[in-house]
């Protein structure tokens, strides 16, 4: 016995996808066709459009390590399966995480690099979209270190007081100065400064200390310095 077979294909399109079902009927060499069933067939799901993924901004300086990466994506069809994500060390782009079911991750970098992140999303078709846009950021875990400097002897009741620090990455921003006394508590004098030197007013036969901090653009602020 031999027969033809008729397939019956209706698709219904939404957007970049489509849905659509099958029915296949058989026919036989005396004309006789078989009843289209009211249940079964097959269904079909067509996903040809790329999701899309982005990454939440990060701020300029990280001051600690680990800190965290967050992406998120969107798919209007089949769903989004899984991210890569990558990042960019100053030579070559690293992969990060491949295929990740997960929307965010700690990084732990080196002190003064500055690393640049990007995203893609899969779907569960298969659709890859592209790189996003790239974010960066520069990890600052140490603070600045300051020092201030006074003449030691004075022949006035004014005398200029300089003070300078260093910052291996983000730089200082300002300083804070201060100064005691003799054996008195210690005075604010100058506070969050951008100078480098000033002139103190003092009285004369008194004996005054200074003592400075720092503070750079991640917002790192020095200690005071630990008196004996």
């Amino acid at each position: 016995m031999t027969f033809a077979l008729s397939v019956s294909l209706g698709i219904m399109a939404c957007g970049g996808s489509s849905f659509g079902g099958a029915v296949i009927t058989a026919t036989d060499n005396v004309g006789n066709v078989e009843t289209i069933p009211s249940k079964g067939g097959v269904s079909i799901f067509y996903d040809v459009v790329s999701p899309t993924a982005i990454l939440t901004p990060l701020a300029t300086y990280q001051t600690q390590a680990p800190f965290t990466v967050e992406w998120s994506g969107s798919d209007t069809g089949s769903g989004i399966a899984g991210y890569d994500v990558e990042y960019w060390d100053g030579s070559i782009w690293q992969v990060w995480h491949t295929s990740t079911p997960l929307t965010s991750s700690g990084f732990t970098g080196n002190d003064g690099i500055t690393y640049t992140f990007q995203v893609r999303a899969r779907d569960n078709a298969g659709n890859v979209s592209v790189w996003s846009t790239g974010i960066t950021t520069t990890i600052d875990a140490i603070a600045p270190e300051s020092q201030v400097s006074a003449p030691a002897n004075s022949q006035t009741a004014d005398f200029e007081v300089t003070w300078s620090g260093s910052d291996a990455t983000s730089g200082i921003v300002s300083y804070d100065v201060q100064y005691k006394d003799g054996d008195g508590a210690w005075t604010g004098w100058q506070t969050d400064t951008s100078a480098i030197s000033a002139t103190f007013s003092g009285q004369m036969r008194h004996s005054y200390h200074f003592q400075s901090r720092a503070r750079d653009l991640a917002g790192h602020v020095e200690a005071w310095p630990i008196q004996p």
